[in-house]
């Protein structure tokens, strides 16, 4: 936090104390002032040092604590030092109670070459702490910078937003964010982009996918820097839901990450934020990209929706002291039953999609779940059977219905990533370890055998 007047500008940092511990007051601390020399370049190629009070961009600005004692604030700048047009890297640092600015290195977590790695870094968005030592500054379209603050001497490693540069990448910055989330831990993208009624990205104005759209999410491993997906939902399984009716139909924005839950995520969605003659009204939306539920569906004040126009929201503990119930992962909130109507239209292209209502979906044979897995080309025979075991045992025919009101191109990866999804989670597992071993009474439950390929 900070206080300005027009002379300068005074920096606190707040500690919220220890609710369990009495000697262990909230405090207040004021942060010493920066006064720091700067070169100063002039266009007759004169040059000069000049002091004065650095003022903190708040979207290149961390903070980290270490211990009790061991702070550590660090804004990243990029500069060009020179007339010869290199482009540098700096860390404005407080240290000790000390600040001090540190020219910085930048390699590419890949291979470790540190040419052109400044070149598409737009500056900082925002910064996440990553753990109890590391600070990763988010351009939401140059890719992260990952520094060990607390290193006598930091270095920056660029990780690229995706890995594969064919990945869809649309949408405006409000679409995309990246969080923190498992405690911390774990560094979180989400990508909200439109798509077409082929399941390509990017907007048509097709009838079949006016205003539809995918939200996918990555994980970033850390062991070697490699984003790997772990979700996705799309726009006809959320507008399928009960819970979603009465929310408008348009492209959510501003995603964020649940502090506990990697799987948890909440939206803001308004029709004014895409057309400017839409309704006001704005929701709060909480889903889970695993179970594809939605958790929470929560209505704002129509005079409030400019609130969070280019202000995306922050993941916080802090409500947590105001619920009478701590927070878990499943948020205690009762899941939606999907709407037993099913989404007839022509932006599937198979033709088992297109003739079946949403009765037959829930009584479908073996043999026509297994014609659906058929259709989609490039699916493994293993996990097609496993693809296949999943929906055989789906009695309320919701995954088969969210598969077929899918466009062909996006099957593939939707049946995937369900897969993943069972496997990862230990309900699913158990389910899948019921479905496919006898019993603790002895019983084995018997499946039908699947057609022939």
């Amino acid at each position: 936090m900070h206080y300005s007047t027009n002379s300068k500008v005074d920096y606190f940092v707040y500690s919220p104390g220890a609710a369990d511990d009495p000697s262990r007051p909230p405090s207040l601390s004021l942060l010493p002032p920066s006064y720091l020399a700067e070169p100063m370049f002039y266009d007759d190629g004169c040059s000069c040092t000049a002091t004065k009070l650095r003022v903190l961009d708040h979207r290149a600005t961390g903070i980290l604590r270490r211990g009790e004692d061991e702070l550590v604030v660090a804004e990243l700048m990029t500069m060009y030092v020179s007339h010869d047009g290199q482009l540098t890297a700096q860390l404005l640092l407080l240290r000790s109670g000390e600040w001090s600015v540190v020219e910085v290195p930048a390699i590419s977590a890949g291979d470790g070459n540190d040419e052109a790695v400044l070149a598409p870094w737009g500056g900082a968005n925002k910064v996440i702490p990553v753990g109890d030592d590391v600070l990763c500054f988010v351009d939401l379209f140059g890719g992260l910078m990952f520094c060990d603050a607390f290193d006598e001497a930091p270095v920056l490693r660029h990780v690229p937003l995706l890995a594969d540069a064919s990945e869809p990448f649309y949408g405006p910055r409000s679409s995309r964010n990246v969080c923190v989330t498992e405690g911390g831990s774990t560094v979180k993208f989400i990508n909200i982009f439109p798509r077409c009624c082929c399941g390509g990205a990017g907007s048509s104005h097709c009838q079949h996918s006016y205003r539809t759209y995918t939200i996918a999410t990555w994980t970033l491993n850390m062991d070697d820097l490699v984003w790997v997906m772990d979700g996705t939902v799309d726009a006809t399984e959320l507008w399928a839901l009960d819970a979603y009716e009465g929310v408008c139909r348009v492209l959510p924005v501003h995603p964020v990450a649940s502090v506990d839950d990697p799987h948890v995520i909440s939206v803001v969605v308004c029709e004014r934020y895409i057309d400017k003659h839409g309704d006001c009204m704005v929701w709060l939306v909480m889903l889970d990209t695993r179970s594809k539920t939605l958790l929470s569906v929560c209505p704002r004040f129509v005079v409030m929706w400019w609130d969070f126009v280019e202000k995306p929201m922050i993941p916080s503990r802090v409500s947590d002291y105001f619920n009478v119930h701590p927070s878990s992962s499943n948020m205690g909130i009762e899941r939606p039953v999907i709407v037993d109507e099913f989404n007839n239209t022509e932006q599937s292209s198979s033709s088992i999609s297109s003739i079946m209502p949403v009765q037959a979906l829930k009584a479908a044979s073996p043999a026509v779940i297994f014609a659906a897995l058929e259709e989609i080309a490039g699916l493994a025979d293993e996990d097609l059977l496993k693809a296949y075991r999943i929906l055989c045992h789906d009695s309320n025919g919701r995954r088969l219905e969210s598969l077929l009101g899918l466009p062909m191109s996006l099957r593939k990866q939707w049946v995937l990533l369900e897969i993943k999804a069972t496997e990862a989670c230990s309900v699913c597992s158990a389910c899948t370890a019921d479905i496919c071993s006898p019993t603790d009474s002895g019983h084995t439950l018997v499946e039908e055998e699947a057609p022939q390929r």
